[in-house]
């Protein structure tokens, strides 16, 4: 029993110093996963960027955008027209995307993007069921 006992603590010291061991390897190397695009450390120059999007229905299912924080943003039936204003730091994202999909009606939409004051990007879609358009700036 007591032979059991001392195998049992050595398997557990042994499974600490390899989670302690892959710890301190990963603080000097460290990788995460993150929402956010590839980019620098946020030193890039600050952009107004303005999206916009539009469908003659009252409504459009869904945009997807990249907020001022760089992460993907999705909401769902926005009463068209819709219009949303970031300030993007090119540091932190380097390109920036508007997707906007009817998710199943077949009502025209369009989408665009107007980066300091200046349209960068603008397209639609007239017909066929599923709308989806998508629009996007390069900001570095």
């Amino acid at each position: 029993m007591a032979g059991g006992l001392v195998v049992v603590l050595c398997l557990c010291a042994g499974v600490m110093g390899a989670v302690l061991l892959f710890t301190a390897g990963n603080a000097q190397n460290p990788t995460t996963a993150s929402a956010t695009p590839p980019s620098s450390s946020g030193t890039g120059q600050p952009h107004v960027v303005t999206y916009s999007a539009s469908s003659p229905g009252s409504s459009i299912g869904e945009i997807g955008f990249y907020d001022s924080t760089g992460l993907d943003q999705n909401i769902y039936d926005v009463t068209s027209p819709w219009t949303d204003t970031e300030t993007i730091d090119s540091g932190v994202v380097d390109y920036i995307t508007l997707n906007v999909n009817q998710m199943g009606g077949d009502s025209p939409v369009t989408c665009s993007i107007t980066v300091d004051g200046r349209q960068v990007d603008s397209k639609a879609v007239t017909s066929g069921p599923y709308q989806d358009v998508i629009c996007s700036a390069d900001l570095s």
